[in-house]
């Protein structure tokens, strides 16, 4: 069910960023899921208990709502905006080999073969569907 909802976000999104722009588009989904998030989580999230949340907490909260949320969805749309909704969800598949790669760069898991050979392989599949066929705005065109 999530694949094929994420599917749908990104293919109904299409119309509506070319329309509206990324950024206005970005405003428009968070906003939409605050409203969603309302009935369910708001009652909760008054009574919770915040006595042992520490400003390392409030400001890790913060972060991901700026970047994990925000910029995330600015970006995913700021490319749907330029591309086709197919090679933007083609995009998504270079998180493993990325992640793996800060994970060696920051933490120092060295990563196997396999994961190497694997890492290999999906980004030159994303690599060659992101720059297969149709017609493509370049970055500094609107």
């Amino acid at each position: 069910m999530a694949v094929l909802s994420w599917a749908l976000f990104t293919a109904l999104g299409k119309p509506i960023v070319e329309r509206y722009g990324s950024l206005e588009t970005t405003f428009v989904v968070i906003t939409f899921g605050l409203f969603l998030y309302l009935p369910f989580g708001l009652i909760p999230a008054i009574r919770a208990d915040y006595s042992q949340t520490t400003i390392i907490v409030w400001l890790s909260i913060v972060y991901i709502g700026i970047f994990a949320s925000g910029l995330a969805y600015f970006l995913w749309y700021w490319l749907l905006e330029r591309i086709r909704p197919s090679q933007v969800a083609i995009v998504a598949c270079t998180q493993p080999p990325l992640t793996a790669l800060l994970a060696w760069i920051i933490f120092g898991t060295v990563p196997t073969y396999h994961l190497l050979v694997s890492g290999i392989i999906v980004l030159t599949g994303v690599f060659l569907m992101v720059g297969y066929g149709g017609t493509k705005r370049g970055l500094g065109e609107t």
